[in-house]
């Protein structure tokens, strides 16, 4: 599984890796340690209900409710999410096989409502992930791609948060380039994401106000993402949690009907 920086909240619920080391109290602290730290997320199988909010550049509120579940082996994680609310959505389907080897590529399904799945492919899975509610590439590079700094410490709604800034090594690799986190020192948990392109123009900002401790990790389950490109928001809450349930596999199949999205067309 690739280590993201910024896979929070829906993110967060299908980006799973195994726990990482206890960390020391100290401001000496490696930046690299505390986002490993904070994207450990150990668990078998998870279902969450999710609640969305989309606002576009107008300010017009397009609520959603979704369930997304996910569980991860060895080789593979696999996350699906279905939306059940409202009814023009109802019925919209994604499935995702993300695997350990970094040189295998993922694999993404789409199902919209009434229609056959279709497996996409380079941008199209990027077009296919912003109907859903967000874009994974718009959020998040991996942790092993990019330089970390801890800059300093700040305090985000009263809590004691580390600084850190990531650098792509690769500039052109990613529309992110550059991502500030702050990290709550307490928790492990992201309050605040700031991304930019390699121009250094500002992409998303997130913030993350509500949390709750499931297993062995605290998780982000309320917050807000700006698109400052769009001018869109989508808000979020989980609703209800529960890991280690016991998933049936047929849940994670590969669809046996599906087509295949090249392109970044409707």
């Amino acid at each position: 599984m690739k280590k993201q920086i910024g896979s929070a909240a829906i993110i967060a619920a299908v980006v799973v890796l195994c726990p990482g080391p206890v960390l020391p109290e100290t401001e000496s602290i490696d930046a690299k340690e505390i986002l490993e730290r904070t994207a450990d997320r150990e668990f078998q199988d998870m279902e969450l209900s999710i609640h969305m909010v989309r606002v576009n550049k107008k300010g017009r509120e397009r609520p959603m409710d979704l369930v997304v579940k996910s569980r991860k082996t060895v080789e593979v994680t696999k996350a699906y999410a279905e939306f059940t609310a409202p009814i023009e959505v109802e019925g919209m389907k994604s499935l995702t096989w993300d695997y350990t080897d970094p040189e295998k590529p993922t694999d993404q399904w789409f199902m919209l409502s009434g229609m056959d799945y279709m497996k996409c492919r380079g941008k199209a899975c990027q077009n296919m992930e912003e109907r859903f509610g967000f874009s994974s590439q718009s959020f998040a590079f991996d942790v092993e791609d990019a330089e970390h700094e801890l800059v300093g410490t700040e305090n985000i709604d009263g809590a004691p948060c580390y600084k850190i800034e990531s650098r792509a090594k690769d500039q052109d690799k990613y529309e992110t380039a550059r991502v500030t986190v702050w990290v709550d020192k307490e928790k492990f948990v992201l309050r605040k994401i700031e991304a930019f392109d390699k121009n250094d123009k500002p992409m998303h900002t997130s913030t993350f106000t509500e949390f709750k401790e499931l297993g062995d990790h605290w998780w982000e389950t309320k917050g807000e993402m700006t698109s400052h490109q769009s001018g869109k928001k989508m808000r979020f809450e989980i609703k209800e949690a529960k890991i280690d349930s016991g998933i049936p596999d047929q849940v994670f199949a590969k669809p046996k009907k599906f087509k295949i999205k090249e392109d970044d067309s409707p």
